[in-house]
């Protein structure tokens, strides 16, 4: 709490000594301490060694920083130094005042001068001072009557009285026949007037106020004209809210609003300004007229490829004269304007008369030209000629929320009110009333505090932002007889009561179209109470739900992705092109309609068509807000099934243009898609017969699995590449040409023979897959891309069969258990279900917190709710494996290993890792590391 206390006393007067006795250190802010933190004890010119005084100044510029963190959170601190003069103490009225703590002079000059000088010469060393330095404080001590008037001076054994008692409740007068204590308001004052309008203000009641009175809501300001009606009555009481600290500063006397500091208005300043501005315009008709002429090469380029004027130009179809006739015209007006901008920037780069002409000619000029005005807004901007970066402000508000809704609605209040508000704020109320006894915080705490509770635990709570249950569970364990209230945390929207009646949590989402709730308590007159919760509606919110787009068509949103720097686009055969989000999307998480639509997408280029894909994205467990267990609450629509996550990639299977076609990663060409092809063909146990007379790795096959025939023209395409580069600067005179026919030989049979499995494969499909749409398959193949987890052979599942369209619309369950049965492939496991939210929270705390990582070794569980929002969920076990194939990786390359051990599996299987060679370790998978280690630890 806000309790600083000072030691006043000379050296050797047992401060210190009274710090280590009442187990205080943790508190207290040292003078001593911090001197030897800058330097080690010095030896004297009469061989002793002693604590330097070289550094004071740093010192207590230290120790003054440290005090000002401290109280910014509110702690209980002790400041420990001699503190012989009034002038010492008061140097911390500035930091007392803006922080409103309560200060105590804990005083040891009644200890004697002469057991003072004892003390001093039995100490060590370099702890001693000089006599002379303690007769001197001594005189000081006891002549200061300045520090007697000014601080409330206490003696030690009062001080440690004081902070080992527990808090005593208040007990609430008599007078009063009712306690109303309201939650979170939130700049939401309808249903604070609704509450006033039932039950008017009088004095017979006390009115407690939980905290957070402003953001958010569209009233800030009314809220705040009625608190300054009634916030000097006796029987009000405001608790500090988390959101208050914006306001504290927002009304400060040295508050400096950056937006409002004018600065010097040097023409040299204005002209660089306009000289930025032109620039970035200048970049914008430069692009403009580069991306056109890419426009009229491309449509050029597609008529002379078709020989017609009309073509399909980004899904749609162009006349190509009418259009490259409009780029060019639009390029010709871009070009001049350009070269004006030109103009304006070199004439304002040699102007020397700074009296504003050419900028006020610049100034028409553009607004004619781009409709536009031309801004001289020039606070952002740094000048070539003058430095103003001492003149710049950084704001202290933080909250762009505040600085942007509430400050608008707020400004025209007076400060000074404000400032007399906030000094009205307190950190709780403990109180007793009629029988029962209740604790009121704004956030909540798991326990009752006590003067070394900082002040910061009860405004921003404790633990994490959505434990608050298991918060109010810990409170009710830990403390008998004391009903808590609190606002703050109700992110899973609980009652406001709990069933033993021992938390109360006023927080109702007010400020989103919710309730402001309201706790009555009421006396009787036997001295029993009674208490009920009045929630009461608020219908003047802004939603959090955003206006209803307008919704836009397929060939539209098509456009925007093709236009999207978040998204690559990628050309393949037969007109087709792939969509798929950037890398710097995934790894920003810069997630969107777009970006999460443009995943496994295949389209035809020219009329926009789907031709194939996959899942629109969806993430794992708390790694958005809408996976967060609050974002699941509010999204599930139950029942939720849970599928078993294999642990491969995926592959898709679509039939377009009576054409069976296959794609994966981005592509319908390379080793992922002739994996993928390699595991249907297992999967049907379709294989090659090998001509007579072909060798393959020197022995003759009568047939061969589709893999080990790509495995075969992939090894022979490298073997000539080798060949080639090895020798290009060699006369073709020189070259083994019998070798390299033998060579591209081989490639054109492989090549041969998997295209013939391939249409083997198409032919089996053909008649079970249906125009129109894409089935997607989890690919998992343990030979040639090992993942995680370990399979014995390759294995295809069906995970869904989507309609070919931009919205996902897929088949239900029964549909798909006969699909499976028409493709002869295993279905997708369906594992988990879940009727009710209770349910599955039951399931995701013991899956998330108490499983241990060896007890589900698969990769997790895939969950659908009735409306097809989907959440992944990685087993412990798939999260380590995967962690230490990062590790393993690394430690192969040569680099570094920086990670910090958790547990004793980490440090063994780190141990093994390191234990490899490097070179063994690069040709080693990660399922191959696993079987090592479960043979050196488990076996």
């Amino acid at each position: 709490m806000r309790n600083l206390f000072i030691l006043r006393g000379s050296p050797a007067s047992g401060k210190s000594t009274w710090v280590k006795e009442n187990n205080l250190e943790p508190y207290t802010l040292s003078a001593d301490s911090i001197r030897l933190m800058y330097q080690t004890p010095i030896t004297t010119i009469s061989g002793e060694r002693v604590i330097s005084q070289c550094n004071d100044k740093e010192v207590w510029d230290l120790l003054m920083r440290l005090l000002e963190v401290k109280m910014s959170k509110g702690e209980f601190i002790i400041i420990d130094a001699t503190y012989y003069k009034a002038s010492l103490i008061n140097k911390y009225k500035d930091l007392v005042h803006k922080y409103r703590y309560r200060v105590n002079v804990v005083d040891f000059s009644q200890v004697p001068e002469e057991e003072c000088l004892k003390r001093n010469a039995e100490r060590d060393s370099y702890k001693k001072v000089p006599e002379e330095t303690i007769r001197k404080m001594y005189a000081c001590l006891h002549d200061d009557s300045e520090v007697k008037k000014a601080y409330k001076l206490i003696s030690p054994e009062e001080a440690a009285r004081i902070i080992k008692e527990p808090l005593e409740p208040v007990k609430v007068d008599d007078k009063y026949k009712h306690v109303v204590i309201f939650g979170d308001i939130h700049g939401c004052l309808e249903p604070l007037n609704d509450y006033f309008k039932k039950s008017p203000f009088n004095e017979e009641t006390c009115y407690i106020f939980c905290g957070d009175y402003i953001d958010r809501g569209v009233q800030n300001k009314e809220v705040l004209e009625f608190l300054l009606e009634i916030y000097d009555k006796p029987n009000v009481f405001l608790i500090e809210g988390n959101h208050e600290r914006w306001l504290r500063a927002y009304s400060s006397k040295d508050y400096i609003d950056p937006e409002e500091k004018k600065e010097p208005e040097y023409n040299d300043y204005c002209i660089s300004k306009v000289i930025d501005q032109l620039k970035y315009k200048q970049a914008v008709l430069e692009k403009s007229i580069k991306k056109n002429n890419q426009v009229i090469n491309e449509l050029m380029k597609l008529s002379q490829e078709t020989g017609e004027n009309e073509v399909f130009f980004e899904f749609e179809k162009v006349n190509v004269r009418e259009r490259t006739k409009e780029l060019d015209l639009a390029n010709k007006e871009s070009i001049k304007l350009n070269e004006e901008v030109k103009h304006y920037i070199y004439v304002l780069s040699h102007e020397e008369d700074n009296s504003g002409n050419v900028v006020s000619l610049c100034e028409n000029w553009y607004l004619n030209r781009f409709n536009e005005p031309l801004s001289l807004n020039i606070k952002n901007l740094v000048s070539k000629k003058l430095n103003l970066s001492e003149n710049k402000v950084e704001n202290p508000i933080k909250s762009l929320e505040f600085l942007r809704k509430t400050v608008p609605q707020i400004k025209e209040i007076d400060k000074s009110k404000l400032r007399r508000l906030c000094e009205k704020f307190i950190q709780m109320s403990y109180f007793t009333f009629a029988d029962k006894t209740y604790l009121v915080t704004h956030a909540g705490l798991s326990c009752l505090p006590d003067i070394k509770t900082p002040t910061e635990e009860m405004i921003k709570g404790i633990g994490k932002y959505e434990e608050v249950k298991e918060i109010e569970e810990a409170f009710k364990n830990n403390v008998a007889n004391v009903i808590q209230v609190h606002g703050h945390r109700n992110i899973m929207k609980e009652k406001a009561v709990d069933e033993s009646w021992r938390n109360v949590n006023l927080e109702g989402n007010v400020e989103y179209g919710g309730h402001l709730r309201v706790l009555i308590i009421e006396k009787h007159e036997d001295g029993s109470s009674s208490a009920w919760i009045d929630e009461i509606k608020n219908n003047t919110y802004i939603s959090e739900q955003t206006e209803e787009k307008v919704e836009e068509s397929d060939l539209d949103v098509l456009k925007n992705m093709l236009h999207s720097k978040l998204i690559q686009v990628k050309e393949l055969k037969d007109n087709i092109i792939s969509l798929n989000f950037t890398r710097d999307a995934f790894y920003d998480r810069k997630w969107n309609e777009l970006t999460c639509h443009a995943r496994g997408l295949f389209v035809n280029k020219s009329n926009g068509d789907v031709v194939a894909r996959s899942f629109v994205k969806f993430h794992n467990f708390k790694e958005v807000p809408e996976t967060e267990t609050a974002g699941l609450k509010e999204n599930f629509v139950f029942p939720v099934v849970g599928y078993k996550k294999e642990n491969g990639f995926l592959g898709i299977v679509s039939k377009y243009k009576d054409k069976v076609r296959f794609f994966t990663k981005s592509s319908d060409q390379g080793d992922y898609v002739n994996w993928f092809i390699g595991a249907l063909c297992e999967n049907y146990g379709i294989t090659a017969l090998i001509p007579k007379g072909l060798l393959i790795d020197g022995r003759q096959y009568s047939s061969l699995k589709y893999s080990s025939v790509y495995n075969c023209l992939v090894k022979a395409r490298e073997e000539l590449s080798s060949y080639k580069n090895n020798r290009k600067y060699e006369q073709p005179n020189d070259l083994d040409w019998e070798y390299i026919k033998d060579i591209e030989g081989a490639i054109t049979t492989y090549e041969v023979i998997c295209n013939g499995l391939k249409e083997k494969l198409a032919d089996r499909l053909n008649d079970s897959i249906i125009e129109g749409y894409s089935y997607v398959f989890e690919c998992v193949d343990p030979d040639n891309d090992p993942h995680i987890i370990k399979y014995e052979k390759p294995i295809v599942f069906l995970l869904e069969v989507f309609k070919n369209q931009l919205k996902e619309e897929h088949c239900d369950w029964e549909d798909l258990i006969g699909i499976s049965n028409i493709l002869h492939v295993p279905l997708k496991q369906r594992e988990l279900e879940f009727k009710t939210w209770e349910q599955f929270e039951s399931w995701k705390d013991k899956f998330t917190k108490d499983i241990t990582q060896w007890d589900c070794k698969h990769e997790g569980y895939v969950l659908e709710d009735d409306n097809g929002f989907r959440v992944k969920f990685k087993s412990s076990f798939y999260k380590f494996w995967k962690q230490m194939r990062a590790i393993k990786d690394g430690i192969a390359g040569g680099r570094g290993n920086k990670k910090i051990y958790k547990t004793k599996e980490e440090i063994q299987v780190v141990k093994l890792l390191e234990s490899i060679p490097r070179e063994d370790l690069k040709s080693m998978s990660i399922i191959d590391v696993e079987d090592k280690f479960y043979e050196t630890y488990e076996g």
